[in-house]
């Protein structure tokens, strides 16, 4: 199958060349600052930690300074804002709670600030609400330049210059209208080299289709939501078709498990690339080349990994993931608790980058079962039961009580349950092991599981383990 060439891909054809002295020239003309942050990223990855380090303490102590002066809800703290140096910042920041979404929402108005330096354009955000409700938050053209930067960076790590051919295969319905109307996104998008492929519709005639632009547009990297290019991935497979290998995929917006990793690896024939990022924070971590963990963002935000008494986890332990921006001047949210749970690294990665390791990203704090021995069980444990079972095409394992779980399943056309006992048995026999012999497992054939809001798709959610507000 092949597809017409739209004139907005004419474009990006003919404007190859001179988008390289273009592209510089319409960020500046929209007042973006990106390009300066990137280069400053590039040279400064490969200084010793302690010099990474360095500035990301100027950062958070100017970022600090900012946020106890003009914010209400960090100044009834009664900190002084000058009594933050940038080799007391991470000391001062650890006397600040932990931000949670329930306080965020109900405290929106006393997080923003009152008094912005003139030339700062802000925006109202929105979470993908994977934990439940979403929120809402401040932000500004000044984080949007940094997080930009971070992502061409991280990009640069799997072989794509800021000018290579892209296809980003995204979920959110708010990315895909905002980024397909109107004059100047088309044009951005151009700029960019940036083609959009719409997760929303992962249909068997939209997966075709979008093999064919593939086929046709050839790009250098594959931007993708995790689950939406996993499911590509098994589509092709299991189609037997044909695809143009690009030079690399690139996964975000979910957790990239080994399974899923492997499956789009070979149907694509690249190397996978995993990023970990929210709509709150932006980039927080990245894989390079030698994919032994996650390296972390420094130059946009500063992560903690806490345990339940909100004290510092040792490299290895796992714990919540808490981040503070130190670059959105609108609203500055400190020690917020994304939702998820990492793993700082023991040891740094050996391609000689001095920033540090996340060595994972467990999941979402909801996706963590407890048995009725009140031990913990991370739902990846499921997954990988029902990842290889052929004769299901799409599964989400739902926990409603320590000794109930529902796993909803979608079957091939004409195919029913009764045919597969002997499976449905090995899974029940798996799932007791670990959540004990009086558990429940309630197996239900549905014609389609819907993505949240946001488009992410969640194949594990436990209504027991602890819930992040």
């Amino acid at each position: 199958m092949t597809i017409p060439l739209s004139i907005d891909y004419r474009l990006m054809q003919f404007t190859q060349y001179p988008r390289r002295w273009v592209l510089p020239l319409f960020l500046r003309r929209n007042g973006s600052r990106a390009l300066e942050h990137y280069s400053l990223m590039r040279d400064l990855q490969w200084e010793a930690p302690a010099e990474i380090r360095r500035y990301q303490m100027e950062a958070l102590c100017a970022n600090l300074r900012h946020a106890l002066s003009v914010v209400a809800y960090y100044r009834k703290l009664g900190m002084d804002p000058g009594s933050v140096t940038p080799r007391n910042a991470a000391e001062m920041l650890r006397g600040i709670p932990v931000l949670t979404k329930a306080t965020l929402r109900d405290q929106f108005q006393n997080l923003s600030a009152i008094d912005l330096e003139p030339g700062v354009r802000t925006f109202l955000n929105t979470s993908g609400g994977s934990t439940g409700e979403p929120v809402l938050f401040m932000q500004d053209n000044i984080y949007k330049d940094w997080q930009a930067a971070a992502m061409m960076l991280f990009e640069e790590w799997a072989g794509r210059s800021v000018t290579d051919l892209e296809i980003k295969l995204w979920g959110s319905e708010r990315d895909i209208i905002n980024e397909s109307e109107g004059l100047r996104k088309r044009a951005g998008n151009i700029m960019r080299n940036r083609i959009l492929l719409d997760a929303f519709h992962m249909t068997e005639r939209g997966m075709v289709s979008y093999v064919a632009t593939i086929n046709t547009c050839r790009p250098r990297v594959i931007l993708a939501y995790v689950d939406a290019v996993y499911e590509l991935a098994r589509f092709i497979r299991d189609h037997g078709l044909a695809v143009v290998s690009p030079g690399a995929v690139i996964t975000s917006a979910g957790t990239l498990y080994p399974e899923q990793r492997m499956l789009i690896g070979e149907v694509f024939g690249c190397p996978v690339f995993d990023q970990y990022g929210s709509r709150e924070m932006g980039q927080m971590a990245g894989d390079c080349e030698r994919h032994e963990g996650l390296h972390l963002n420094m130059f946009n935000n500063y992560m903690e990994i806490l345990d339940e008494n909100d004290q510092p986890c040792p490299p290895g332990k796992e714990g919540r993931i808490v981040v503070t921006t130190l670059h959105n001047r609108t609203m500055p949210l400190i020690r917020y608790e994304i939702g998820d749970m990492g793993i700082m690294a023991e040891k740094p990665c050996s391609c000689g980058r001095g920033l540090p390791m996340l060595e994972r990203v467990v999941g979402r704090s909801t996706e963590v079962f407890r048995n009725s021995r009140g031990d913990v069980v991370s739902g990846h444990f499921f997954n990988r039961q029902l990842f290889f079972r052929t004769f299901i095409k799409k599964f989400q394992i739902i926990q409603e009580s320590p000794n109930h779980l529902v796993v909803k399943v979608v079957l091939g056309q004409g195919d029913d349950l009764l045919r597969h006992q002997d499976d449905l048995r090995d899974l029940e026999h798996r799932f007791r092991s670990v959540m004990g012999d009086d558990v429940r497992v309630e197996v239900i054939a549905v014609e389609a599981i819907e993505p949240l809001a946001s488009g992410k798709y969640i194949y594990t959610i436990s209504k027991v383990g602890r819930q992040v507000p």
